[in-house]
C-alpha cells in the first residue's frame, strides 16, 4: 500500500497523479473503504503540494530529519528536573536541539536542488550562508 501511495505522492502533476488515486483506490477500496477518501477530500492540499518544485518537495518530503528533531527533544528534558516555567522549557528545547546538531554530519541528498529553488521562490529571505 505504501508504494502506490508514494507514486501518487510522487507524480510530477495534479493530472499525472488523479489516474494514479484513481488505480490506487480500484486496488485499496474492497480491503479498505476509506483508503483513498482522504486524498479526495483534501484535495485541496493535495494540489497545493503539486505547485512546490520536485527539488523542495523531495527535501521536505523526508521524515527522518522531524523524527530526529522530535526524539532529541522529547530525550533531552528526562535527565533534568520539571520544568518552572515556559522559559526554562523553551531554553532546553534549544539546548536539545543544539546538542542534537552536532550529531547530524550528513547532508541531506538533493538539498543543493531544494536550497537553490528556495533561493529563487523566498528571493532575500535565505540567509547568506545557505545560498550558492
Amino acid at each position: 500500500m505504501i508504494k502506490d501511495l508514494q507514486a501518487i505522492y510522487r507524480a510530477a502533476t495534479v493530472t499525472a497523479a488523479e489516474p494514479v488515486l484513481a488505480k490506487f483506490a480500484e486496488k485499496w477500496d474492497g480491503k479498505y473503504p476509506t483508503s483513498s477518501k482522504p486524498g479526495r477530500l483534501h484535495g485541496a492540499d493535495i494540489v497545493a503540494r503539486f505547485a512546490i518544485p520536485p527539488e523542495i518537495r523531495r527535501a521536505i518530503d523526508t521524515t527522518n530529519a522531524s523524527a530526529s528533531v522530535n526524539s532529541a527533544i522529547r530525550k533531552f528534558p528526562r535527565n533534568r528536573k520539571q520544568d518552572p516555567s515556559a522559559a526554562s522549557a523553551e531554553q532546553l528545547t534549544y539546548l536539545a536541539i543544539s546538542e542534537a546538531s552536532k550529531k547530524w554530519t550528513m547532508p541531506r541528498g538533493g538539498w543543493k536542488q531544494a536550497r537553490n529553488h528556495f533561493a529563487i521562490l523566498v528571493e532575500g529571505r535565505l540567509p547568506l550562508n545557505l545560498t550558492p
